[in-house]
């Protein structure tokens, strides 16, 4: 095409805001009220809302998984069984 890579993310930029306006549109041809805050400050607020949200994401995403071995998968069962160690019969020695 012209050189540019689109990635899974750039694409979902794209669509979201094709779909935000395009929700904005439909609203203000038809006369329904806007599902958006009306005043800057709200929509500073949808906007840190959302950046915090991605930037939480991102942040869980990247840490490692601790609890992986306790976890089950779609049949319950853990991915890994867990290593049990056999308890070693006891011995008494008498002096």
């Amino acid at each position: 095409m012209l050189g540019v890579t689109v990635t899974a993310q750039h694409l979902k930029i794209v669509i979201g805001l094709v779909l935000g306006f395009g929700i904005g549109f439909g609203c203000r041809v038809s006369g329904i009220p806007s599902p958006a805050p009306p005043v800057i400050t709200g929509a500073l607020l949808v906007v840190a809302m959302t950046v915090g949200w991605i930037l939480t994401d991102r942040r869980l995403s990247h840490r490692p998984k601790v609890s992986e071995v306790h976890s089950g998968g779609p049949t319950g069962h853990p991915h890994k069984p867990a290593q049990t160690q056999t308890p070693q019969p006891q011995t008494s020695r008498k002096d």
